[in-house]
Parts: C-alpha cells; structure tokens; sequence
C-alpha cells in the first residue's frame, strides 16, 4: 500500500518547493484496502458493495 511520506513525495520544481506532487496515484485496490478509506465510507454510510457497483457501472459507461 502506498504510504505517503517525505522520502515519497517529491517537491513540484517548476512550482518551487512549497508545491509537493505524488510519485504515482495509488490504485484502486491499494485505496479500497485502505484503513482510513474504510473508515470514511463507514462514516458516509457506504457499504463496500454498492461502491464497487458504482465502480462498475461507471467503467461500462466509460467504455462505451
């Protein structure tokens, strides 16, 4: 799981060193095994299933 911290995140040079970007956007997977996730979706009252529902349905869109 990707776990963001000084020795992670670079500083965005074409911003000057108070502008921090991410190496890479972590996946999907890595976001839904997330603790800290979980515990959001908890707090919204959204169930794990109808998440990736909406992940599915949202890819079929998308692929036309």
């Amino acid at each position: 799981m990707f776990h963001p911290s000084p020795n992670n995140v670079l500083p965005d040079q074409t911003r000057g060193l108070s502008s921090w970007t991410w190496p890479a956007e972590p996946s999907l997977v890595e976001m839904l095994g997330d603790p800290v996730f979980r515990q959001l979706m908890a707090s919204d009252r959204v169930s794990m299933e109808s998440f990736t529902d909406l992940v599915s349905a949202v890819r079929q869109r998308l692929a036309g």
